[in-house]
């Protein structure tokens, strides 16, 4: 076996919970009708580069108030969740705002009327606002630049604030699916005119989050900076902020990016970097439809948005803020559509998958010798084994998925050295389809988890064992070939006599437990059809 095939550590959290305990708390995780309890986010203003995002209001704020998702995310956790920005006391009122860029964000905001101690009034809309923040993912961290401007006749002088607060709670924290918090948050102090926050994680992590700014501060309060402004008509001023976050096993060494300020042409360079890695390394597509292109061109901005990389193998996260992370069918699906445009993230995100398949049973995780995961975690709770996600294999569609793209992939690179390389991962998920999938003997894949979920779905392992044996007889093994198209073309067989209702002229939804057919038509057959699995005789049926 090799060095790629392992499981995931885990920690002495999983051994302080009895089996009742484990049940219960896996039950808790694992069967919430909602991905969330907290407010819905579904208006949040959304950047990300890589394993760093950040959820904001539309008016780039983070209330301070407790019950909400958004906030700085890096590796399962919430660093920032609270940043608040103010004018002369008062909220800004946002104008326009975009994330559309994905790594970075534009907003124009204003200001309500504000009346000064002094009694001078600051009539609304005289300031202009843009408000701009670039994610970068080499040094994790957030690049904000205010601008400043007065669109009055009159010179005026006003105070600008910003407040903020970190939490550093677990992404289940934050979903209130799992509220408690383990470890220490320490006293957020300054140093050398930066604003540090440090978590002293149960795990043995410390996450650290820094905040530079440029100008120096002129007041602060505990967590909240106040810079004094003054612009002449149509003068501007700029307010610069690095938001740097980081994560290390000793305290001390905590603190992210030590001595770094906000700087412009940092800043450039990282747009530039960005804007080239989410533009130059994809296949090109050039149509005459002005509409189509721009389709395109949004639906491969929002792609680069889900990647993410897990030591320098990228992937594509199942979704923003709940889901960011490597999961087993998603990662799989999504890598499948787009082999055409980035065929190496498939070949990554099957390295990757490959590193994590279990080599042994374990019902805390639901994991079986030669299983895909489902999902993985890297924060807390995960280290500490309070929830089995280090990975979790409560799926039953990700083996046959991981094969499928396997093969898949060497039909569009024409290349087999990913199937050499892999090729003892291959054979520990055909054993797994083999021996766990089918449990009963019946040759059907079927998984009834110990959480009490079950899954079947037999068209993926047609189409694992089709392709497979098309790479099979590239690579020179045309035995092996042979076997998996015999074995595929029984399953085939197979299912069109125990799915088919000859009565309805369709594919049953599912076999019962006693492996009666369940007499109900629906689009469900429709995706074991499309993968090839139904009949030959049956191609005039509806």
């Amino acid at each position: 076996m090799s060095e790629h095939m392992h499981d995931a550590h885990t920690t002495g959290g999983k051994a302080a919970l009895s089996p009742q305990d484990q049940q219960e708390r896996k039950q808790r995780v694992l069967t919430q009708g909602t991905p969330a309890i907290v407010r819905s986010i579904a208006d949040a203003l959304v950047i990300k580069r890589e394993n760093i995002f950040f959820l904001t209001e539309p008016d780039g704020s983070v209330p301070l108030a407790d019950d909400h998702g958004l906030g700085l995310y890096y590796h399962d956790c919430r660093y920032l969740n609270g940043y608040e920005l103010k004018l002369g006391g008062a909220e800004p009122h946002v104008l326009v705002s975009t994330a559309e860029r994905g790594f970075m964000a534009v907003l124009q905001l204003t200001n309500p009327d504000i009346c000064m101690p002094n009694g001078r009034l600051i009539h609304k809309d005289q300031i202009g606002v843009k408000w701009e923040r670039v994610l970068e993912a080499d040094r994790p961290a957030l690049h904000d630049i205010i601008t400043l401007q007065n669109f009055g006749l009159e010179p005026i002088e006003f105070p600008v604030s910003m407040a903020f607060q970190a939490g550093f709670e677990d992404v289940y924290a934050v979903r209130e699916l799992l509220p408690e918090r383990l470890g220490t948050l320490h006293q957020a102090s300054w140093q050398e005119g930066a604003l540090s926050f440090i978590y002293a994680g149960k795990d043995g992590v410390y996450p650290g989050l820094v905040i530079t700014f440029v100008p120096g501060v002129h007041t602060v309060d505990g967590t909240t900076v106040s810079f004094r402004v003054r612009l002449n008509p149509r003068e501007s001023q700029q307010i610069r902020l690095l938001i740097a976050v980081a994560e290390s096993p000793h305290e001390h060494n905590v603190h992210p990016v030590a001595g770094a300020r906000p700087d412009p042409k940092a800043i450039g360079e990282v747009m530039q970097r960005s804007a080239g890695q989410s533009l130059g390394r994809r296949t090109q597509i050039r149509t005459d439809s002005l509409l189509l292109n721009s389709i395109l061109e949004r639906s491969f901005r929002d792609l680069e948005v889900l990647r993410s990389t897990i030591k320098g193998d990228d992937f594509f996260a199942a979704g923003v803020p709940w889901f960011s992370t490597l999961f087993g069918r998603d990662s799989l699906i999504t890598a499948l559509q787009t082999l055409a445009y980035r065929p190496e993230i498939a070949e990554q995100t099957l390295r990757l998958l490959a590193r994590y398949q279990s080599r042994r049973a374990d019902e805390w995780r639901d994991a079986q010798p030669g299983k895909i995961l489902h999902e993985l975690r890297i924060g807390e709770m995960a280290n500490v084994g309070e929830i089995p996600h280090t990975p979790y294999y409560g799926t039953i569609d990700a083996t046959p998925l991981f094969l499928i793209l396997l093969g898949r992939h060497a039909a569009w690179t024409e290349q087999v050295r990913l199937f050499r390389e892999l090729r003892e991962h291959v054979d520990a998920a055909l054993e797994w389809i083999a021996e766990y999938g089918d449990q009963d003997g019946d040759g059907y894949l079927e998984c009834e988890s110990t959480s009490g979920k079950g899954l079947v779905n037999q068209g993926y392992v047609y189409l694992a064992k089709r392709t497979l044996a098309d790479v099979c007889q590239r690579a020179g093994e045309r035995d092996r070939a042979d076997q998996l198209r015999r074995e595929a073309e029984e399953l085939r067989a197979r299912f069109d006599q125990d799915f088919w209702l000859e009565e309805k002229g369709f594919y049953a939804l599912a076999l019962q437990a006693d492996k009666q057919p369940a007499a109900v038509c629906s689009s469900n057959p429709g995706m074991p059809c499309g993968q090839g699995l139904r009949s030959r005789k049956r191609h005039g049926g509806r």
